[in-house]
């Protein structure tokens, strides 16, 4: 596999800027976006028929069979009885549900749902959040995937929910270290593959002057604080745009990427962690110092009068050096969120 290709994508439920609920097209825009090996949405729902165009459909089942081939892992963050205890056609079951999705052709090794925090916040509305998280087998070893959203309204509950991305990370990176136990080969106490390295991919609902972005990057006490990882800014934030908005990209501009890809404004390669490696913002890496493409009202501009980015694609520093290309896709209206593709060595 010369590249592997991961796109994200907050797809509104699947609702586009016409107000049509269209699943298909989410798809075959993605497929003609990129030939994806691993697809992260946002804003799935079963059986919410009060939605804007829905009629309750199963979009996790609508999905998973629009793209055969395609392992699916459901994350559910809200999950509700029905009205009246009934199903709404055509969904199948009496629950509500809401959440993420991760359909990838790559094998699934290990597949984990976490609930996200929610802190009561009773002043604003809010929902349960959820981080799904995918062990894939990658052509160079065992590579983790998560998605997820973070909340709008609350900024409370979505600085709890960066410090438990955080701790996830830090989690996994300890998990790496695990060891296999021959008597408990075949059952569930059997190790499986839950390595350090990583990519997070979201509608994270901040922008990249906010401070939140800065502390999901931040290192850990146990990293180097070398340029294992890049800048210090990066890892730091001290490179954040001031606190006024983000200036806009033009949906036809994508800035010129660094010199060689996978390393430093300076060119300094970005070799693996020793310790737990943290978070990079693959577009910061690809493109050092450029603002980022706007994801985010592009055409909707009666939800979102001011175009902004909102979704991003980071990747732990040991896999900076495979990063060959970041791109926001700015020409679909297919939902009120633009699709944005990571492309990493395979080799």
């Amino acid at each position: 596999m010369a590249r592997l290709n991961l796109m994200t994508w907050n797809i509104q439920w699947g609702r586009g800027c016409d107000g049509n609920v269209d699943l298909r097209r989410i798809v075959d825009t993605a497929r003609a976006t990129a030939d994806f090996d691993v697809l992260c949405l946002q804003e799935v729902a079963r059986n919410f028929p009060d939605l804007p165009g829905s009629l309750g459909e199963d979009q996790f089942r609508l999905l998973a069979e629009l793209l055969p081939g395609y392992a699916a892992v459901e994350g559910i963050g809200t999950d509700v009885l029905a009205a009246n205890g009934a199903p709404a056609p055509p969904s199948d079951g009496a629950r509500r549900q809401f959440g993420n999705m991760i359909l990838t052709r790559l094998p699934v090794l290990q597949a984990f749902r976490h609930l996200l925090p929610w802190p009561a916040d009773p002043e604003v509305p809010s929902m349960q959040r959820v981080a799904v998280e995918a062990v894939l087998q990658a052509p160079w070893g065992p590579l983790r995937v998560t998605t997820t959203h973070l909340e709008y309204y609350s900024a409370r509950q979505r600085a709890a929910q960066v410090e438990r991305l955080r701790e996830l990370q830090a989690e996994a990176a300890a998990h790496a270290h695990d060891i296999s136990h021959a008597r408990k080969e075949g059952g569930p106490f059997e190790n499986a593959a839950r390595p350090a390295s990583g990519i997070l991919t979201a509608d994270f609902n901040f922008r990249a002057n906010d401070p939140l972005y800065a502390r999901l990057q931040a290192p850990f006490a146990d990293a180097p604080a070398s340029s294992e990882q890049g800048p210090a800014e990066r890892g730091a934030g001290t490179r954040l745009r001031d606190a006024t908005a983000e200036p806009a990209v033009s949906a036809s501009v994508i800035p010129a990427p660094c010199a060689s890809p996978g390393s430093d404004p300076k060119g300094s390669p970005l070799p693996p962690s020793d310790g737990a490696p943290y978070y990079v913002d693959s577009w910061e890496i690809m493109y050092p110092g450029a603002p980022h493409a706007p994801t985010l009202g592009v055409f909707d501009r009666e939800q979102w009068p001011e175009p902004q980015a909102c979704d991003f694609i980071f990747v732990t520093g040991d896999l900076a050096h495979r990063v060959r290309e970041v791109r926001v896709n700015s020409d679909t209206d297919a939902s009120d969120h633009q699709p944005v593709l990571l492309s990493l060595n395979g080799n």
